[in-house]
């Protein structure tokens, strides 16, 4: 049960960076979906993300968006993604 409660810890911040940094990682299809909170549950930085999280929440409709940080695994897409969403 600790893996799957891990992942589903992991799931939640990796939504929330997405939603923090403006980018759609579901869009990105299931695939990548599936791949990136695989990167997320093996990183070794959640204390950070969640200290980031708190320092940039996101609000509904915010144009100024933060940038992923760079420990963050799922940067790459994430900034990917961020940049191709419509704002």
């Amino acid at each position: 049960m600790a893996l799957f409660d891990k992942m589903a810890r992991r799931l939640g911040l990796m939504d929330r960076m997405a939603e923090t940094v403006g980018a759609d990682v579901r869009d990105a299809g299931p695939a990548t979906y599936r791949e990136a909170v695989v990167r997320c549950s093996q990183c070794v930085h959640p204390a950070e993300c969640t200290a980031f999280l708190q320092q940039n929440k996101a609000t509904s409709g915010d144009a100024a968006k933060s940038v992923s940080p760079d420990f963050c695994r799922n940067k790459q897409l994430l900034d990917r993604l961020a940049a191709s969403s419509p704002q």
